[in-house]
């Protein structure tokens, strides 16, 4: 199992998985990782839709190009609740290491200069 994955706990940095120290739980932040990833793949879906030439047996419309839209956005968000292509792990993951680096910094840290590697 990946010690840094999301879907273990989130408890990465022994620090209590129940909170985080902006006062948002990880049922919280998961859910608006994969709202963020729901509309980045529902744009995606549009986008590679703009690509694709008009035709077939019906005449495009506004009801059509609106319908579309929708159902490109529901696509999307569907994905996103399924796994999606793992957008939401990365901003949960990333979220939950820059927490645990916050809590672990000493308060004279933020007054030196940082090291140059």
């Amino acid at each position: 199992m990946d010690p840094i994955s999301p879907r273990s706990g989130m408890d990465v940095t022994g620090a209590d998985p129940r909170t985080s120290s902006n006062g948002q739980n990880p049922q919280q932040l998961r859910q608006a990782a994969e709202e963020l990833e729901g509309l980045f793949l529902g744009l995606l879906l549009k986008s590679m839709r703009g690509t694709v030439s008009d035709g077939g047996l019906f005449k495009e419309g506004t009801d059509s190009k609106m319908y579309k839209d929708m159902f490109d956005q529901e696509v999307g968000r569907s994905l996103a609740r399924r796994g999606g292509i793992g957008l939401a792990d990365m901003i949960v993951r990333d979220q939950v290491l820059r927490e645990a680096s916050a809590t672990k910094k000493k308060p004279n840290e933020s007054q030196q200069t940082p090291e140059v590697p």
